[in-house]
């Protein structure tokens, strides 16, 4: 195999927490994620639920993906605390390249930089879901060392705040 054969490292990649002048890009973003997935969201409703993850939130955070010095994706995670997991822990709820990016190691890069980027924060245990059909994306999970827990699955019931409604379509993802 020759030099230029070989497989091209992906290019460096950056995490960057969101801070709230970054707003409409996520937005932007996480509505870009959401027509992908056929998840229904409203950009003024986007806005209302990211704008308390931005900056050095005690409910998350909200990384930008940054490479070539472009926000290239994102990953927003949730802190939690769990007593099974001994104390605290994270989901990571929502991890998007976009497209012209993917395949090409960035989004593993990603996943290692968010999981360094946790770990750092002092939490224990870091959660992921996955749709049983994105094989793709199961491999890249499994490679960072999660694992399913076969003799559990998640559940979700949803509670709305008083005056809202939950979304119509939330069983669908």
């Amino acid at each position: 195999m020759s030099a230029s054969d070989a497989p091209a490292s992906p290019p460096p990649l950056r995490l960057r927490v969101a801070a709230r002048d970054d707003a409409d890009r996520v937005v932007a973003m996480v509505g870009r994620f959401h027509a992908e997935e056929g998840i229904a969201s409203e950009p003024a409703a986007l806005r209302a639920v990211l704008v308390p993850l931005l900056g050095e939130s005690a409910l998350g955070r909200f990384w930008l993906l940054e490479s070539g010095g472009d926000a290239c994706g994102y990953a927003a995670v949730c802190f939690g605390y769990s007593i099974a997991y001994q104390g605290r822990d994270a989901f990571l709820d929502e991890i998007w390249l976009e497209p012209e990016m993917r395949g090409r190691g960035i989004g593993t890069a990603a996943l290692r930089a968010v999981r360094d980027a946790v770990a750092a924060l002092g939490i224990g245990a870091l959660h992921l879901e996955v749709r049983k059909a994105n094989r793709n994306a199961w491999r890249v999970y499994e490679g960072m060392g999660f694992r399913p827990r076969p003799e559990s699955c998640l559940m979700t019931v949803m509670l709305a705040p008083p005056g809202c409604e939950p979304p119509v379509d939330w069983a669908g993802h």
